[in-house]
């Protein structure tokens, strides 16, 4: 094994599109990994997502199973979903108010620190403070509403408000913790499962800025995306050649830094850290988790109807679970019910290898993909007067042929509700 510094200089490698093991297709989904590592995924019958870390020499296994898919629906008839095997006793999930940036206009010209000083005299706290001259944006970290009135109320005493402060951004995130103190193998499992099955509410492909990518420390030498941004955007989702899977110790993010609505997957185990003083706090083991944020700006929570703190202390949180916190299982055609099974199993093969290296954001790309390459082959076999390609009887779209993973969605939803709770109970 080689040193800490070797680990880290190494770069992701690429993932070529890998020969899947079917001996046990009728039984189980075979998700299989990159190529170096097929044997291996041999020997455990295929059922495997396999992920290695960057920064230790750890790798963690994801256990997935095959259940059939209920309803009537016709895009999901025949067909078999994929579920990660984990013990959903064995952690916690809780919602929590990350951070809050509140947007301030003052009556007179001042600096940025005479706002921070004022909030300090009279709250303790020590905030993040931007702007100059008369506007500014303040971020309140694991924010109380209370404190936060009474700091823009000392703001207007000293400087004068010359309108409402208004709620300028917003980061929520929700901490699964393992029950065990000490799994941080059940960490990193969530991590790959919550990159994986999420699907973010707005889309995150149609402009490359927001592509998913991923870091394993500091600087661009340390990030890269999950799509190769040199190719073009159909090449990227037909294919699975140069596919990034992330590392499970890596942080996942899923669209631009400062875009409206914005995602990041992480394993914490560290807190407080800042990057141009070069400190951080590593946190115990029982306060170590898998956290997923989403951050909204100031547009994007006006759709919500939160403008003012006044509705932000009145806001049902599980309104932000269908739109930011959902997950879907990917599901596939079943194999004993189809013709030419074969051929559908190559593609079946196909299509868990994309889920394997870019989860459900990726699949749902490589579906649509395709579809548009077999509306466009039909258009040119009406046009030279010969027979259409038969349609696809199977759904695309943000759905497609994914199902709701319901239970993963109702812990998150019941955690998003208690969290409405928590603040509606504090007197304002």
């Amino acid at each position: 094994m080689g040193t800490r510094q070797d680990l880290v200089e190494r770069r992701p490698r690429q993932c070529s599109a890998p020969v899947p093991d079917f001996r046990a297709f009728g039984a189980e989904i075979a998700i299989t990994p990159c190529t170096e590592n097929s044997n291996r995924a041999e020997e455990m019958n295929g059922k495997l997502i396999l992920m290695e870390a960057k920064n230790d020499a750890h790798e963690t296994v994801l256990r997935y199973v095959e259940i059939p898919v209920a309803g009537t629906q016709k895009r999901l008839r025949d067909r078999i979903a994929l579920v990660p095997d984990l013990d959903f006793a064995a952690f916690t999930c809780r919602a929590v108010i990350d951070w809050l940036e509140v947007g301030i206009e003052v009556l007179e010209d001042t600096q940025a620190r005479w706002v921070n000083d004022t909030i300090c005299q009279s709250t303790g706290l020590s905030c993040r403070v931007d702007g100059a001259n008369r506007e500014f944006r303040v971020r309140f970290q694991d924010p109380e509403l209370q404190v936060v009135q009474k700091a823009i109320l000392a703001i207007e005493t000293r400087h004068g408000i010359s309108k409402d402060a208004c709620v300028a951004a917003l980061e929520v995130s929700i901490d699964f913790t393992p029950r065990d103190p000490n799994n941080e193998d059940l960490r990193r499992q969530l991590v790959g499962m919550l990159i994986r099955h999420l699907q973010p509410g707005r889309d995150v492909l149609a402009d490359k800025g927001d592509w998913p990518r991923f870091t394993w420390g500091s600087g661009t030498k340390n990030t890269t995306g999950m799509f190769d941004k040199r190719q073009r955007a159909a090449t990227c989702f037909m294919f699975n050649t140069n596919d990034r899977k992330p590392f499970s110790d890596a942080t996942v993010y899923f669209g631009r830094q400062g875009g409206s609505a914005a995602w990041r997957v992480m394993d914490k185990i560290l807190d407080r850290q800042n990057p141009t003083a070069g400190t951080r706090d590593e946190l115990p083991p029982e306060k170590r988790r898998t956290r997923i944020e989403i951050t909204l700006q100031q547009d994007e929570l006006e759709k919500l109807g939160i403008r003012s703190l006044e509705d932000l202390a009145t806001f049902p949180f599980t309104r932000l679970a269908k739109p930011y916190f959902r997950f879907f299982l990917p599901t596939c055609a079943d194999p004993s019910k189809v013709r030419h099974q074969h051929v559908r199993r190559a593609l079946q093969a196909e299509r868990w290898t994309k889920f394997d290296n870019t989860g459900i954001v990726g699949l749902t790309a490589m579906d649509e993909a395709w579809e548009a390459r077999r509306r466009e082959q039909r258009k040119e076999l009406v046009r030279g007067g010969g027979q259409p390609l038969p349609r696809r009887r199977v759904g695309v779209g943000s759905a497609g042929t994914h199902v709701a993973f319901d239970r993963l969605n109702e812990r998150i939803e019941a955690a998003l509700k208690k969290l409405t709770k928590r603040i509606g109970s504090v007197a304002w």
